[in-house]
């Protein structure tokens, strides 16, 4: 069963269930993704089968289903296509999601040194994310969530990894976080221009500063994790547009099933959890707002306390100590002292996160909102309460020293900007600007169209002040720059060298697990891809070309114009395996310019590491020989 067959396997049985059995898209996706995210836990188990043997045998119950679905009463397709209600969800949430998906996964996804789409490339769709073994079924593994099992039986990675079938997987995990999206804002009551706008936003919006998620971001788990939570949430939010309490018997079993789907959606990618909890606080106090009822306010209270103890019992993350070591320019979490206790505050700033313009229009809008149902001159329903929310929910995860201690207990400081996410922006904007339009305020009625026009403006029109980025740099450049001005610095040169590496291994086995010197932008690419191990690999420490050259070969250069001194150096980094480029590439990198994550032109500087000194009079003399010269690189083996 090829690759193109699995994918069309997925997508087109629950589409042909859907449409035949008129099912809401939001159950959809979750008959598409559910299996996948239990297949995995179940092999976690230990049951026997394994992932992918439990994988194929759900694909072939799936393409049986979509044959049964096609054959059985035909004639029954042709009044069911021209059912207005399938039009109009076609045109309004089916449209957008296959514009995005098809577009992305035809152009290509940019990966770039050392960017992190290029770690999720290399590494995480890798051998070494993938490895044989029992993983725990109650906590996350980054090396084992099911996204990537999903990728290997769906497209066959990592063992038949390129570009484009990487571009394929982006363009299906972005398609789907579209659909399911553009779903719940027709759900919760918006038209369909409504729904384009919210798929505009998301590409506009999502990602931080510098990386627009949809495209760099989109081969890891999070727009699954984001997906799942999105469609196991519809309920509960359709619930809350009810005029009166429906009672808790009603309220219970959406309000549970969003706690026990995340716990699957958080096994593809930990930001869920922070969505399901977000989303479970807002829809309390949304519910109580509106409804007052009082079976909920002392349940709430219990589960909040419980929580909150829970919470306090952790240790703060690993990583907090380290992040408030950083230098002052670069801090993005404050500490201070009251009465002996310590509180934290996290504050967005260069170069590692900074204010997100679309959360700041969400909170802007939802406070707006809260203001004018307090004064009782706008109508929210409880879903729009949610929306309303969530925004101000994240801002204060964000900024307040108490919130920021427990907060800080289940994420890194350092992507703490991936909160803003949880907001629901996309979703909440056009929904709370359809409310405000609608409020009956003349003034509020003219605002929203300038409002929104600025909004698109600022996000997808840069605006450069000096040298440092800005607060306000927009996503849109980087969805439209031409993949050939990629191509040097994403590893695609440097791959057609691994078959002549791997047949030096098989014809010389000693080689095995001997070292690789090359620059650490060619030993990233072959990492793991041949026998032997790098002696310098991508490290987000040594991003600059005087730290690189100390930090990774440190000795190199004095050890050159001594033949015994090289030949020490070599032997005692087992050096086996030799790999030097022709020529370096003229390139600066504009993400790497704007975040101050790394050096702009750090892959150009690679030509001024003294290892490119290295001729064949010196290897020779060192004991290596010449064993290829192709594709641009010059390979030496060691004799």
């Amino acid at each position: 069963m090829g690759s193109t067959l699995r994918c069309t396997i997925l997508l087109l049985t629950p589409a042909l269930a859907g449409l035949r059995l008129r099912l809401p898209i939001w159950l959809l996706v979750l008959v598409s993704l559910l299996p996948w995210a239990l297949i995995d836990w179940l092999s976690s188990l230990g049951l026997p089968g394994g992932r992918e043997r439990l994988g194929l045998g759900w694909l072939a119950l799936e393409a049986l289903l979509a044959l049964a679905l096609l054959l059985g009463r035909p004639g029954r397709w042709r009044p069911r296509l021209l059912e207005a209600d399938w039009r109009q969800a076609a045109l309004a949430c089916l449209a957008p999601a296959l514009l995005v998906g098809v577009t992305l996964a035809w152009r290509g996804v940019i990966v770039e040194y050392p960017g992190d789409s290029f770690s999720y490339f290399h590494k995480n769709l890798s051998d070494l994310q993938l490895l044989p073994g029992r993983s725990s079924p109650w906590a996350y593994d980054s090396a084992r969530n099911w996204s990537y099992g999903l990728a290997s039986l769906l497209l066959e990675l990592p063992q038949r990894l390129s570009l484009e079938r990487a571009s394929l997987l982006a363009g299906l995990n972005s398609g789907l976080l579209v659909l399911v999206s553009t779903q719940l804002v027709r759900q919760l009551g918006g038209p369909g221009p409504l729904c384009w706008l919210a798929a505009l936003l998301l590409l506009l919006g999502l990602g931080n500063q510098e990386f627009s998620f949809l495209h760099q971001f989109a081969l890891n788990g999070s727009l699954l994790a984001m997906a799942l939570v999105l469609a196991a949430a519809t309920p509960l939010l359709q619930l809350l547009r009810r005029e009166r309490w429906p009672g808790l018997n009603a309220v219970a079993a959406p309000l549970l099933a969003l706690p026990l789907l995340g716990f699957f959606a958080w096994r593809a990618h930990p930001i869920a959890a922070f969505f399901v909890l977000n989303l479970l606080i807002t829809s309390v106090a949304a519910a109580w707002l509106r409804w007052r009822p009082r079976a909920l306010g002392p349940l709430a209270l219990a589960v909040a306390a419980a929580g909150l103890l829970l919470l306090q019992s952790r240790p703060p993350h690993p990583e907090l100590a380290g992040v408030l070591s950083w230098p002052e320019p670069w801090r993005i979490v404050h500490e201070q002292r009251l009465f002996g206790l310590q509180l934290l505050q996290f504050r967005p700033q260069m170069p590692n996160s900074d204010w997100e313009l679309s959360l700041l229009a969400a909170c802007g809008l939802g406070l707006t909102a809260l203001l004018l149902a307090w004064r009782r001159r706008l109508q929210l329903d409880g879903a729009r309460l949610v929306l309303a929310l969530l925004p101000l929910l994240v801002l204060a995860e964000w900024l307040l020293p108490l919130v920021n201690n427990l907060v800080f207990r289940l994420i890194a400081p350092d992507v703490a900007y991936r909160l803003a996410w949880t907001s629901l922006f996309w979703i909440g904007t056009p929904l709370l600007l359809q409310s405000l339009a609608e409020s009956g305020q003349p003034c509020l009625r003219r605002a929203t169209t300038p409002f929104l026009t600025g909004l698109l403006a600022l996000l997808a029109v840069p605006i450069h002040l000096g040298e440092r980025s800005n607060v306000l740099h927009a996503k849109l450049p980087h969805l439209i720059t031409p993949l050939a001005e990629k191509r040097e610095v994403d590893g695609s040169r440097i791959e057609p060298l691994l078959p002549r590496l791997r047949q030096l291994c098989e014809r010389h086995p000693e080689l095995r697990g001997q070292g690789l010197l090359a620059d650490p932008m060619v030993a990233t690419t072959l990492f793991r891809q041949q026998c032997t191990w790098p002696v310098a690999s991508l490290d987000y420490g040594l991003l600059d070309i005087s730290l690189a050259e100390h930090g990774h070969y440190p000795g190199l250069a004095a050890a050159l114009d001594d033949p015994a001194a090289l030949r020490a150096w070599l032997a005692g980094r087992r050096v086996g395996l030799v790999v030097l480029r022709e020529r370096y590439p003229a390139y600066a990198s504009t993400i790497g310019l704007l975040s101050g994550h790394w050096s702009a032109t750090l892959v150009s500087d690679y030509a001024r590491l003294a290892l490119n000194r290295l001729d064949r009079r010196r290897l020779e003399q060192a004991g290596f020989t010449l064993a290829a010269e192709e594709h641009g690189f010059r390979v030496y083996r060691r004799l």
